[in-house]
C-alpha cells in the first residue's frame, strides 16, 4: 500500500509541474531565440571617412577624391535599448509530441555601461555592465484559447530580469570575453511566482574576418554553465537543470543599399546536464535575420530560423521548430 501512495503521490507531482508554466529549461530557449534574432542596435558600419561631394563637374578631376576625416567621437558610457519582437513559432512546446503552434510578443528594455577601452596585450579591452528586463506573452493575438503545456498558453507568460557582467578584449578582429550572469523567471499566471533562477559563468573567443568595410564573417565559440534553481515539489533535486553548454556559429553580415543589414548564420550547440540526469542535447539552428535602420536610433527587422534538436539516450526531448515574425528597436547611447 505504502508503494502505490507513493507512486501516486510521484505521479500527481509530476502532472502539477506539467500544468504549470513552461519549464525553466523551455523559457531559457525561448530567450534564447530571441537573442538570436536581434541585429545589432546600431549599423555596424567601418567607415572612417565621408567623401566630400564636388561642387562642380570635373572638379576632382585634377586634385582626386578628397576626404573629410572626421575626429574620433567622446567615448559613450551608457546605452538604453528597447525592443519589441513578434515570433510566430511552429511548436511552442518544443516537444515532438504536442506539437503547438502560437505567437509570441517579448517586450525588452535593457540599460548598458561601458567603461572606457583600455590598451592590454596590444589589444584593446571594456568592460560592459548591464541589466535586462523582458516581458513574454503567448497567444497575444489568435491563439489564446489553444492548449500548451496542459494549460491555456496565456498562462505560460512570463518574465525575466537578467543583470549582467562582460568583459571583451579584440585585436586585429580576434576578439575574446568573459562573462557572468543571472536569470530570474517570474510567472504571470495564475500567480505572480518565480519559477526558475540560474547563475551563468561564460567564456567566449572568436574572429570577426572583414572582407570589406561593409561585408565580413564572424567566427564564435561560446562556452557557459547554468547553475539553476526551480522548485520541484520536491520530485526531484531543484538544481536538476544544471547543465553546460557549448556553442559554435557562424554569422555572415552584409550591409546593402546603405541601410540594410542582412544576417544569415549557422549555430551547434552540445549541452550536458550535470544536476543527477543523464542527458545530452545536440542543437542544430539555421537563420536568416534582415534589418532597415530608419535612423541612427531606430530599425526594423524580420528575421525566420529553423531548429532540429536531438537529445540521447532518451529522445522524449527531440523536436524541430520553425519561427518567423518581425522586431522594432530603439536605442540612444551617451
Amino acid at each position: 500500500m505504502d508503494t502505490v501512495k507513493k507512486y501516486f503521490n510521484a505521479s500527481l507531482a509530476f502532472g502539477l509541474l506539467a500544468a504549470s508554466p513552461l519549464t525553466g529549461q523551455v523559457a531559457i530557449d525561448d530567450q534564447d531565440q530571441v537573442l538570436r534574432q536581434t541585429l545589432p542596435p546600431t549599423l555596424p558600419l567601418k567607415d572612417g571617412a565621408f567623401r566630400l561631394p564636388e561642387l562642380y563637374d570635373g572638379e576632382l578631376e585634377d586634385v582626386g577624391p578628397q576626404f573629410l576625416l572626421l575626429r574620433e567621437p567622446p567615448h559613450q558610457f551608457f546605452r538604453i535599448l528597447t525592443d519589441l519582437q513578434y515570433i510566430r513559432t511552429s511548436n511552442v512546446n518544443l516537444s515532438s509530441e504536442n506539437e503547438v503552434s502560437s505567437d509570441i510578443l517579448v517586450a525588452t528594455i535593457e540599460t548598458s555601461f561601458f567603461s572606457r577601452p583600455v590598451e592590454i596585450f596590444e589589444g584593446e579591452a571594456f568592460v560592459e555592465v548591464a541589466f535586462r528586463a523582458q516581458n513574454f506573452d503567448y497567444g497575444t493575438f489568435t491563439d489564446s484559447g489553444k492548449i500548451a503545456n496542459g494549460g491555456i498558453i496565456n498562462h505560460n507568460d512570463f518574465q525575466a530580469y537578467n543583470p549582467f557582467l562582460r568583459v571583451r578584449w579584440e585585436r586585429d578582429g580576434w576578439f575574446a570575453g568573459i562573462g557572468f550572469s543571472y536569470n530570474h523567471l517570474r510567472s504571470e499566471r495564475p500567480e505572480k511566482e518565480t519559477f526558475y533562477r540560474e547563475y551563468v559563468p561564460s567564456v567566449r573567443f572568436g574572429y570577426n574576418h572583414e572582407f570589406t568595410p561593409r561585408d565580413w564573417v564572424i567566427l564564435q565559440y561560446e562556452g557557459n554553465y547554468r547553475e539553476t534553481s526551480a522548485p520541484t515539489m520536491g520530485v526531484v533535486s531543484d538544481n536538476w537543470n544544471n547543465r553546460t553548454d557549448q556553442r559554435l556559429s557562424i554569422h555572415y553580415r552584409k550591409v546593402v543599399h546603405d541601410r540594410i543589414l542582412v544576417q544569415p548564420y549557422y549555430m551547434f550547440q552540445y549541452t550536458e546536464y550535470t544536476g543527477g540526469r543523464d542527458r545530452r542535447d545536440y542543437l542544430n539552428t539555421v537563420g536568416l535575420a534582415a534589418s532597415y535602420y530608419v535612423t541612427d536610433y531606430f530599425s526594423v527587422r524580420a528575421f525566420t530560423n529553423y531548429d532540429k534538436r536531438r537529445s540521447t539516450p532518451s529522445r522524449t526531448f527531440d523536436y524541430t521548430n520553425t519561427n518567423f515574425g518581425l522586431g522594432l528597436t530603439a536605442n540612444a547611447r551617451f
